[in-house]
């Protein structure tokens, strides 16, 4: 099912206010956090065009950015993950979006584990060198790195499997 416009304009807000009020505020290993909001990106559906994909998620980091009182680092790992949303498209469909558009396929990028972890680990990979820019820290940078990503997989992972098994009845 694609979402339409209502489902997309109601989910916004749960998803930042989910984002700051609760997984913002997990504190997992004392700083990881998972990174949940991505979901909301990966059911986006691909035809959506890019400026309109580019506002949708400067508008999410920067909420997200605003309420938790960070510089912007989410609205720059967000909007970069969505520039590059087409060749991550275009990676593991083998056609580009496009021509997916063109031939009225109903694209769940969700459903797809290689778009998944390329939208975390790309992320992941900005949100941590932008917080960690200085270096002063590389252990720190690459344990955040890894445990933040494969916790925001795992939480991603399982609310997606919640979405299928909720549709399958």
């Amino acid at each position: 099912m694609i979402p339409s416009t209502f489902q997309l304009i109601y989910f916004f807000p749960l998803f930042v206010l989910g984002q700051v009020l609760i997984f913002s505020n997990f504190n997992l290993l004392y700083s990881i956090d998972p990174q949940v909001y991505l979901l909301y990106l990966l059911f986006l559906p691909i035809t959506i065009n890019q400026m309109g994909l580019l506002l949708i998620g400067f508008f999410m980091g920067i909420c997200i950015d605003l309420l938790l009182d960070l510089p912007a680092i989410n609205t720059i790992a967000t909007i970069t993950i969505l520039l590059v949303r087409p060749v991550i498209i275009n990676m593991f469909y083998k056609k580009s979006q496009n021509k997916l558009i063109a031939e009225n396929r109903i694209v769940k990028l969700h459903r797809n584990i290689g778009v998944i972890i390329s939208f975390i680990v790309l992320h992941q990979l900005i949100y941590f060198l932008l917080e960690f820019s200085m270096f002063k820290n590389f252990v720190g940078f690459l344990k955040n790195f890894v445990l933040t990503s494969l916790i925001s997989f795992l939480f991603i992972w399982t609310l997606i499997g919640f979405k299928i098994y909720s549709n399958d009845k």
